[in-house]
């Protein structure tokens, strides 16, 4: 009979044969065999490495002992750790397995998880919600997305403070919950629900533009934001001009003043638009890329050229213009050629700006 077969070990057993460590790894994850070897050999059962019950439970009808050796040796069977802590609650602690109705039985005895044992469920739903249904403190826990797990929480009494606010701050369940004591709770929140800052917003608190810029990657929640306050357009630190039409259709109303909030309108076409019909004289100041368009919301003439109109603020690059076109934009702008005789036109002197802080 071939030595793979765990009926030749066991007659060798009732010969007085014991059976080596490398014999038994032969079988240690054979649900079979190992079970009819524990009821010859019940010590057996530490080199079982499979997962079934009911090896472990056989190993014990057969009279195996329990005791902190041979708990240690089973760490990963769960039911062997059950009747290990009806002798000793502090066996919990040996346990490597992660079936939480161990842990369980632990806590319905007195014992109390400490912070490692916890973060074994950090990312289990429904682990967490049979904790939390014994201390609903135990979700602070929590590192998963489950709202429901937070839900499960406050029904179950879970209070929300100044301390442990930041412990679930990524919930929307637990921020929509904390804002209705304490609107300043938002400023924890680390989650990216648009919805719990416009609620919010409707209980009177006013976002940063750091807070607005956590959203600046989903256009649906910015448009969702202008809806409720369309002046955030001003903390919109991006250039995409549908952002800026929605803004508008929703209510703003651009104001020169506005720009320096916002430079970024400087370059917006349907912002700029509307500051040059009110003010014709803000075209020197826009930076886009339809000038022509912009021009013919002015009463200027049609041959301006570009280049005396174009500015670069901050920039070192020079204007292009000459004689002719600087003294034409000068009457544009009603300055006189007096006045600006004593601006230097060298070439790396930028006079466009002086004659903004006069106009």
């Amino acid at each position: 009979m071939p030595k793979n077969n765990i009926d030749f070990y066991i007659d060798a057993i009732g010969n007085g044969y014991e059976m080596t460590e490398d014999d038994i790894a032969k079988f240690s994850y054979d649900y079979d065999a190992m079970l009819k070897l524990v009821r010859v050999r019940p010590e057996y059962i530490k080199y079982y490495r499979g997962y079934d019950d009911e090896v472990y439970e056989e190993a014990l009808r057969h009279g195996y002992e329990i005791n902190l050796e041979h708990v240690r040796e089973c760490s990963r069977s769960s039911y062997i750790m059950k009747e290990a802590i009806k002798k000793d609650i502090n066996y919990i602690r040996y346990y490597t397995g992660d079936e939480i109705s161990v842990y369980i039985d632990a806590i319905n005895m007195g014992y109390v998880l400490n912070s490692n044992e916890l973060s074994n469920f950090a990312y289990s739903p429904s682990s967490m919600k049979e904790l939390i249904k014994i201390n609903p403190d135990y979700i602070e826990y929590y590192k998963g997305y489950d709202e429901s797990v937070y839900e499960e929480a406050l029904e179950n009494g879970y209070e929300i403070n100044d301390t442990n606010i930041k412990k679930c701050s990524n919930s929307t369940v637990i921020m929509s919950s904390a804002i209705k004591k304490d609107v300043n709770y938002i400023k924890y929140y680390t989650g990216l629900n648009i919805d719990i800052y416009i609620e919010a917003i409707r209980r009177g608190y006013e976002m940063n533009r750091k807070e607005v810029s956590r959203f600046y990657h989903d256009n649906e929640a910015i448009k969702k934001l202008l809806k409720v306050r369309p002046n955030y357009i001003l903390l919109y630190m991006k250039d995409e001009e549908d952002i800026y039409i929605e803004a508008l259709n929703c209510g703003y109303i651009p104001k020169v003043s506005d720009l320096e909030i916002n430079p970024i309108m400087y370059k917006i076409d349907s912002i700029m638009e509307v500051i040059i019909k009110n003010n014709p004289i803000m075209l020197i100041y826009y930076q886009g890329n339809n000038f022509d368009k912009m021009l013919g919301f002015t009463n200027y003439p049609k041959d301006i050229p570009w280049g005396v109109i174009k500015y670069y603020n901050g920039d070192k690059e020079d204007l292009i213009y000459n004689y002719k076109d600087v003294i034409n934009f000068l009457r544009i702008c009603n300055i006189s050629e007096e006045k600006f005789i004593q601006y230097s036109l060298g070439s790396s002197y930028n006079w466009l700006n002086d004659i903004k802080e006069n106009l």
